[in-house]
């Protein structure tokens, strides 16, 4: 069930957002910029990779594998997953390779990856216009897509 998205939500971006440029304002101006920000990239990088993974598989685990039998739950998945390459390359070039990408293959993996998202992201709009099409042909009462307020 999708619920409605309150003021309380927005104000707690705008927050965390606002915390972001601060904590980045007093990193820059610190002496924590030589020491911590390799780290801080690398940890970010290592985030950014397992991520997609574990959504994946809470994702599975919710719908008891169900996302595999419509093609949403399908391009969310791959949407999320299409960011695993890039950020798998990266993370091991900054962990492991102290920030020298010279392995041919994972650079060429690293150049790739940004396509397979923007594939998954361009057919995920395909997507809301089918169900939008096949929601108000049919009478549909409710949204057909999430946010639709078309079919009420």
């Amino acid at each position: 069930m999708l619920r409605r998205v309150t003021a309380r939500f927005w104000y707690g971006l705008l927050l965390v957002v606002a915390a972001y440029a601060v904590a980045g304002y007093f990193i820059i101006n610190s002496s924590l910029v030589d020491r911590a920000e390799p780290d801080i990239y690398t940890w970010g990088l290592g985030a950014e990779f397992l991520a997609p993974l574990i959504f994946t598989a809470v994702y599975t685990l919710v719908t008891r594998g169900g996302w595999r039998e419509n093609d949403m739950g399908v391009n969310l998945v791959l949407v999320e997953l299409g960011l695993v390459p890039g950020a798998a390359v990266l993370f091991w070039t900054f962990a492991f390779s102290h920030g020298s990408l010279t392995n041919p293959v994972l650079g060429w993996v690293e150049i790739g990856s940004p396509w397979w998202t923007s594939i998954f992201l361009y057919w995920r709009n395909f997507l809301f216009i089918r169900a939008r099409k096949e929601g108000t042909a049919n009478g549909n009462t409710h949204p057909a897509v999430p946010g639709d307020a078309a079919g009420s």
